[in-house]
Protein backbone atom coordinates (compact mmCIF):
# COMPACT_ATOMS: atom_id res chain seq x y z
CA UNK A 1 0.00 0.00 0.00
CA UNK A 2 1.13 3.20 -0.68
CA UNK A 3 2.85 5.79 1.98
CA UNK A 4 1.60 8.79 2.80
CA UNK A 5 4.08 11.67 1.16
CA UNK A 6 2.35 15.11 1.81
CA UNK A 7 4.32 16.76 4.97
CA UNK A 8 1.63 17.54 7.87
CA UNK A 9 3.28 19.33 10.55
CA UNK A 10 -0.58 19.99 13.07
CA UNK A 11 0.19 22.70 14.76
CA UNK A 12 0.73 23.14 19.08
CA UNK A 13 -2.37 24.67 21.05
CA UNK A 14 -3.92 26.98 19.08
CA UNK A 15 -4.81 26.43 15.28
CA UNK A 16 -8.23 27.80 14.79
CA UNK A 17 -10.92 29.57 16.72
CA UNK A 18 -14.29 28.75 16.38
CA UNK A 19 -17.00 31.59 16.76
CA UNK A 20 -20.20 29.54 17.26
CA UNK A 21 -20.99 27.34 20.07
CA UNK A 22 -21.07 24.18 18.11
CA UNK A 23 -19.89 23.47 14.13
CA UNK A 24 -21.39 20.22 12.40
CA UNK A 25 -19.66 17.06 11.78
CA UNK A 26 -16.76 17.08 8.88
CA UNK A 27 -17.62 13.59 7.23
CA UNK A 28 -15.25 12.03 4.77
CA UNK A 29 -16.94 9.50 2.46
CA UNK A 30 -15.09 7.32 0.51
CA UNK A 31 -15.66 6.12 -2.79
CA UNK A 32 -17.49 2.99 -1.65
CA UNK A 33 -19.37 1.92 0.89
CA UNK A 34 -18.09 2.62 4.09
CA UNK A 35 -17.55 -0.96 6.20
CA UNK A 36 -15.96 0.86 8.81
CA UNK A 37 -15.24 4.36 10.69
CA UNK A 38 -12.60 6.54 12.57
CA UNK A 39 -14.35 9.65 14.75
CA UNK A 40 -11.20 11.64 15.25
CA UNK A 41 -11.31 14.17 17.69
CA UNK A 42 -9.15 17.69 17.53
CA UNK A 43 -6.92 19.35 19.80
CA UNK A 44 -7.95 22.72 22.07
CA UNK A 45 -8.68 25.40 20.01
CA UNK A 46 -8.75 23.41 16.72
CA UNK A 47 -11.78 22.34 14.47
CA UNK A 48 -12.55 19.62 12.64
CA UNK A 49 -11.32 21.19 9.12
CA UNK A 50 -7.87 21.04 11.03
CA UNK A 51 -7.84 17.57 10.78
CA UNK A 52 -9.31 17.43 7.39
CA UNK A 53 -6.26 17.15 5.08
CA UNK A 54 -4.61 14.44 7.09
CA UNK A 55 -7.76 12.13 6.81
CA UNK A 56 -8.15 12.36 3.27
CA UNK A 57 -4.41 11.76 2.97
CA UNK A 58 -5.39 8.89 5.31
CA UNK A 59 -8.62 7.43 3.37
CA UNK A 60 -6.72 7.49 0.39
CA UNK A 61 -4.99 4.61 1.48
CA UNK A 62 -7.78 3.34 3.32
CA UNK A 63 -10.63 4.09 0.54
CA UNK A 64 -13.42 1.92 2.86
CA UNK A 65 -13.46 3.72 5.68
CA UNK A 66 -15.58 6.98 6.84
CA UNK A 67 -13.47 9.74 8.74
CA UNK A 68 -15.97 11.57 11.05
CA UNK A 69 -14.14 14.56 12.30
CA UNK A 70 -16.55 16.17 15.18
CA UNK A 71 -15.74 20.00 16.59
CA UNK A 72 -15.62 20.46 20.46
CA UNK A 73 -18.48 23.35 21.64
CA UNK A 74 -16.76 26.81 22.64
CA UNK A 75 -15.93 27.28 26.21
CA UNK A 76 -14.04 29.74 28.21
CA UNK A 77 -10.60 28.27 28.99
CA UNK A 78 -8.53 28.37 32.20
CA UNK A 79 -5.43 28.71 31.13
CA UNK A 80 -6.16 31.08 28.27
CA UNK A 81 -6.85 33.70 30.45
CA UNK A 82 -11.16 32.40 30.22
CA UNK A 83 -10.67 33.37 26.28
CA UNK A 84 -13.53 31.04 24.73
CA UNK A 85 -12.36 28.49 22.28
CA UNK A 86 -13.40 25.14 20.70
CA UNK A 87 -12.40 22.34 23.40
CA UNK A 88 -13.61 19.33 25.00
CA UNK A 89 -13.29 20.53 28.32
CA UNK A 90 -11.74 23.08 30.48
CA UNK A 91 -7.71 22.91 31.12
CA UNK A 92 -7.12 24.77 34.54
CA UNK A 93 -3.42 24.29 34.59
CA UNK A 94 -0.12 22.06 33.27
CA UNK A 95 2.21 19.99 35.21
CA UNK A 96 3.45 17.13 36.37
CA UNK A 97 0.78 15.75 37.77
CA UNK A 98 -1.52 16.89 34.31
CA UNK A 99 -2.41 13.08 33.46
CA UNK A 100 -3.76 12.17 36.98
CA UNK A 101 -5.70 15.70 37.65
CA UNK A 102 -9.42 16.06 37.28
CA UNK A 103 -10.04 18.55 34.81
CA UNK A 104 -13.74 19.79 34.49
CA UNK A 105 -15.65 16.88 35.17
CA UNK A 106 -18.30 17.96 34.02
CA UNK A 107 -17.73 19.35 29.99
CA UNK A 108 -15.44 16.15 30.06
CA UNK A 109 -18.68 13.80 30.41
CA UNK A 110 -20.60 15.88 27.84
CA UNK A 111 -17.93 15.75 25.24
CA UNK A 112 -17.84 11.95 26.20
CA UNK A 113 -21.62 11.16 25.81
CA UNK A 114 -21.40 13.76 22.16
CA UNK A 115 -19.11 10.68 20.89
CA UNK A 116 -21.10 8.33 22.43
CA UNK A 117 -23.78 9.62 20.16
CA UNK A 118 -22.13 9.65 17.24
CA UNK A 119 -20.78 6.11 17.46
CA UNK A 120 -24.27 4.89 18.32
CA UNK A 121 -25.10 6.90 15.17
CA UNK A 122 -22.65 5.25 13.37
CA UNK A 123 -23.41 1.61 14.32
CA UNK A 124 -27.51 2.65 13.72
CA UNK A 125 -25.89 3.58 9.85
CA UNK A 126 -24.57 -0.48 9.66
CA UNK A 127 -21.08 0.06 11.12
CA UNK A 128 -21.02 -2.24 13.58
CA UNK A 129 -18.96 -1.33 17.39
CA UNK A 130 -16.14 -3.75 16.10
CA UNK A 131 -15.72 -1.67 12.94
CA UNK A 132 -15.67 1.47 14.88
CA UNK A 133 -12.45 3.41 16.15
CA UNK A 134 -12.47 6.48 18.09
CA UNK A 135 -9.06 8.54 18.22
CA UNK A 136 -7.81 12.23 18.40
CA UNK A 137 -4.84 14.57 19.03
CA UNK A 138 -3.65 16.39 21.81
CA UNK A 139 -7.36 17.14 23.91
CA UNK A 140 -8.68 15.02 21.58
CA UNK A 141 -6.65 11.97 22.27
CA UNK A 142 -7.49 12.74 26.01
CA UNK A 143 -11.21 12.63 25.41
CA UNK A 144 -10.89 9.58 22.96
CA UNK A 145 -9.34 7.46 25.32
CA UNK A 146 -11.53 8.29 28.56
CA UNK A 147 -14.91 7.40 25.91
CA UNK A 148 -13.53 4.42 24.06
CA UNK A 149 -12.42 2.34 27.42
CA UNK A 150 -15.86 3.26 28.77
CA UNK A 151 -18.25 1.98 26.09
CA UNK A 152 -19.96 -0.76 27.07
CA UNK A 153 -19.59 -2.59 23.90
CA UNK A 154 -16.23 -3.30 22.31
CA UNK A 155 -14.96 -1.28 19.52
CA UNK A 156 -12.45 -1.27 17.01
CA UNK A 157 -9.89 0.55 18.06
CA UNK A 158 -8.27 3.29 19.93
CA UNK A 159 -5.95 5.92 18.38
CA UNK A 160 -4.25 9.08 21.25
CA UNK A 161 -1.54 11.21 19.38
CA UNK A 162 0.78 13.42 22.08
CA UNK A 163 -2.47 12.98 24.41
CA UNK A 164 -2.95 11.94 27.90
CA UNK A 165 -5.14 10.08 30.08
CA UNK A 166 -7.75 12.53 32.53
CA UNK A 167 -8.93 11.45 35.77
CA UNK A 168 -6.42 8.55 35.75
CA UNK A 169 -7.45 7.91 39.39
CA UNK A 170 -10.66 7.23 38.81
CA UNK A 171 -9.95 5.96 35.70
CA UNK A 172 -9.64 2.09 36.88
CA UNK A 173 -13.16 2.26 38.20
CA UNK A 174 -14.82 3.50 35.07
CA UNK A 175 -13.41 0.95 32.41
CA UNK A 176 -15.64 -0.78 30.99
CA UNK A 177 -14.50 -5.33 30.75
CA UNK A 178 -15.59 -5.32 26.84
CA UNK A 179 -12.90 -2.85 25.91
CA UNK A 180 -10.27 -4.02 27.75
CA UNK A 181 -9.23 -6.02 25.17
CA UNK A 182 -9.66 -3.39 22.49
CA UNK A 183 -6.49 -2.18 20.61
CA UNK A 184 -4.53 0.84 21.50
CA UNK A 185 -2.19 3.02 19.43
CA UNK A 186 -0.54 5.53 21.29
CA UNK A 187 2.16 7.59 19.91
CA UNK A 188 3.87 10.84 21.53
CA UNK A 189 6.97 12.98 20.53
CA UNK A 190 9.80 13.51 22.85
CA UNK A 191 10.48 17.37 22.39
CA UNK A 192 6.36 17.57 23.26
CA UNK A 193 6.67 21.24 24.44
CA UNK A 194 2.86 21.50 25.23
CA UNK A 195 1.60 17.74 26.82
CA UNK A 196 5.23 16.56 27.79
CA UNK A 197 5.98 13.00 26.81
CA UNK A 198 6.68 11.85 29.79
CA UNK A 199 2.26 12.45 30.77
CA UNK A 200 1.17 10.21 27.91
CA UNK A 201 4.13 7.69 28.79
CA UNK A 202 2.93 6.98 31.66
CA UNK A 203 -0.75 7.36 30.74
CA UNK A 204 -0.27 4.54 28.69
CA UNK A 205 1.69 2.39 31.60
CA UNK A 206 -1.26 3.10 33.36
CA UNK A 207 -3.76 2.07 31.17
CA UNK A 208 -1.79 -1.11 30.83
CA UNK A 209 -1.79 -1.39 34.57
CA UNK A 210 -5.65 -1.07 34.54
CA UNK A 211 -5.95 -4.06 32.60
CA UNK A 212 -5.44 -2.78 28.89
CA UNK A 213 -3.71 -5.67 27.15
CA UNK A 214 -3.54 -5.04 23.42
CA UNK A 215 -1.51 -1.81 22.95
CA UNK A 216 1.51 -0.14 21.40
CA UNK A 217 3.21 3.08 22.21
CA UNK A 218 5.36 4.49 19.87
CA UNK A 219 8.47 7.35 21.12
CA UNK A 220 8.97 9.91 17.98
CA UNK A 221 12.24 11.17 19.09
CA UNK A 222 12.90 15.24 18.14
CA UNK A 223 9.01 15.54 17.39
CA UNK A 224 7.27 18.50 19.01
CA UNK A 225 3.52 18.52 19.85
CA UNK A 226 2.70 17.87 16.35
CA UNK A 227 1.99 14.61 13.38
CA UNK A 228 4.32 13.75 11.18
CA UNK A 229 3.91 11.52 7.97
CA UNK A 230 5.71 9.16 9.47
CA UNK A 231 3.17 8.65 12.07
CA UNK A 232 0.02 9.52 10.34
CA UNK A 233 1.88 6.49 8.29
CA UNK A 234 1.43 4.06 11.62
CA UNK A 235 -1.78 5.25 11.96
CA UNK A 236 -3.00 3.87 8.62
CA UNK A 237 -0.98 1.04 9.42
CA UNK A 238 -3.15 0.84 12.19
CA UNK A 239 -6.42 1.50 11.17
CA UNK A 240 -5.63 -1.07 7.51
CA UNK A 241 -5.08 -3.97 10.81
CA UNK A 242 -7.71 -3.52 12.77
CA UNK A 243 -10.48 -2.51 10.43
CA UNK A 244 -9.43 -4.09 7.28
CA UNK A 245 -11.03 -3.97 4.12
CA UNK A 246 -14.19 -6.21 3.74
Amino acid sequence: MRSLSVCVVLSTFIRSYVTASYMANIVLTPPRTPTATVIFLHGLGDTGHGWADAMEMLQARTPWVKYVLPTGATRAITINRGYPMSAWYDIKSFGPNRDREIDDVAGLEGSRRIIEAIIADEERSGIPFNRIIVGGFSQGAATSLYTAFQHKTALAGCIALSGYLPRSTDFPGLMHASNKATPLFMAHGTEDEVVMYDWGKSSHDFLVKAGVTNSKFVTLDMMGHSATPKELNMVADFIVRTVPEQ
